[in-house]
């Protein structure tokens, strides 16, 4: 079994604005509700960013770490509202898109994570000793039969 990224009370903290009033809001779940939106949230992120980097995580990169929690939240919020929508202004949605966002980043290899010493974690190198990199260029003017000299540059 992985060790969680977050705990229950980091994510708790993310969904409500008062500790003190959990009533109405997703904080007033069971911990096992949030251990299982963690665990969601913790298996989204390793499959997006396995083709780049080893996981599970350890150490955990903070920028890992909160977007785990904003994952967390969000699917948390989603089990508590059940079938109501949520507004796309209403902070958990938007922190929601921000880490889908980074995700997103991170895994097409436009964000590198940080170490805990801030000088970035070392991608996972594919079989031929060089890091995984997306395809840029498909097609060149020579595919079409068209001499490079016509090509406007």
């Amino acid at each position: 079994m992985v060790a969680p990224y977050v705990t229950v009370d980091e994510v708790r903290s993310a969904v409500t604005r008062d500790l003190n009033r959990l009533a109405g809001s997703a904080a007033s779940m069971e911990d096992s509700q949030f251990a299982t939106a963690i665990d969601n949230a913790q298996a989204q992120v390793d499959g997006k960013l396995r083709r780049l980097y080893s996981v599970p995580f350890n150490p955990v990169p903070d920028l890992v770490k909160s977007i785990v929690i904003d994952i967390a939240g969000w699917l948390a919020t989603m089990n508590y509202r059940q079938e109501k929508e949520i507004p796309e202004v209403d902070p958990i949605v938007r922190r929601y898109n921000r880490a889908h966002d980074l995700l997103c980043c991170i895994a097409e290899g436009h964000l590198a994570l940080p170490d805990a010493a801030g000088t970035g974690i070392a991608p996972r190198i594919n079989g031929i000793g060089r890091p995984i990199q997306p395809v840029t260029k498909l097609f060149q003017s020579r595919d079409f039969g068209i001499p490079p000299w016509a090509v406007n540059r």
